[in-house]
């Protein structure tokens, strides 16, 4: 598994403007013991003016799993898209798109260029024991932030019950979602792995791996661009479109030398302290 899925890592794709050429430069060079083609997709600048919607957008097949009453219902997806976010997530639609139409067996490392590597020196053998563990068509966050909430209290009958109760006796998208919602909290071991985790509510686009089975189903997720792309993450694990995982420990951090193009650099600080807690 773990040569197929190695193989099949196309190449970095960092989203970042065109004028950012010290970032640009920082990643390539924080990035290079990889030894995986780097390449950079031109983002959008939102910062003075609303983005304009490509036609293309119009053009994705709406997903059955998208409800708008539901994403409304979680507090942290019912929010306005200011300009600089729906920037940001035209431009990971954008390589989403491109990775659509990839072979299917072709992985993704999908960054934003304030990520970095937690520790350089021991990235790539980590990032080996990452693929090891893989199987196909998992979505892996290298980096991230959550709200991690001890959930241990949850004893075993009480977990199966719930899940018997909203998934099996009554197997509605709504009832998928609410027992999501209340079981996906913090992070969880898995059969065998050592590695990754069965993600929580977990935040963060600066680093995920995807393929283009992944990349299709989270285009139509937020075709009607309600929800930033941490959102469509988070959206996609509560309706249990995707399989979504955590790399433990995470591999990947938010450089904290630049200011973000997203937020106010306040906002910017906050995160910057938040993402490198790992689970």
């Amino acid at each position: 598994m773990s040569q197929s899925i190695k193989q099949g890592i196309h190449q970095i794709i960092c989203l970042s403007l065109k004028s950012d050429k010290d970032r640009r430069k920082k990643f390539s060079n924080v990035f290079s013991e990889c030894n995986i083609p780097i390449t950079f997709h031109d983002g959008i600048d939102g910062r003075r003016q609303r983005p304009t919607v490509p036609d293309w957008v119009s053009l994705i097949s709406h997903s059955p799993l998208y409800s708008s009453s539901l994403r409304s219902s979680l507090p942290v997806l019912n929010q306005t898209i200011t300009d600089t976010e729906l920037a940001c997530v035209l431009g990971h639609m954008e390589i989403w798109k491109q990775v659509a139409e990839a072979p299917h067996n072709d992985y993704f490392l999908i960054c934003e260029d304030d990520a970095e590597p937690k520790t350089r020196s021991s990235f790539s053998s980590s990032l080996d024991l990452i693929l090891t563990e893989m199987t196909s068509n998992e979505f892996v966050y290298l980096g991230y932030s959550s709200g991690l909430i001890d959930k241990r209290n949850y004893r075993t009958l009480r977990w199966i019950w719930h899940f018997l109760k909203n998934t099996m006796m009554c197997p509605t998208l709504e009832k998928r979602f609410q027992f999501n919602r209340s079981m996906r909290i913090a992070p969880t071991n898995q059969f065998r792995r050592k590695h990754l985790k069965r993600a929580g509510q977990h935040w963060g686009a600066f680093s995920y791996l995807i393929n283009s089975q992944i990349a299709t189903i989270l285009l139509e997720l937020n075709r009607d661009l309600e929800m930033t792309s941490d959102g469509t993450f988070r959206y996609a694990a509560l309706v249990s479109a995707i399989k979504t995982s955590v790399a433990s420990p995470g591999l990947i951090i938010v450089d904290g030398e630049f200011q973000s193009n997203i937020r106010s650099q306040e906002e910017h600080e906050r995160s910057f302290a938040k993402k490198n807690l790992f689970g």
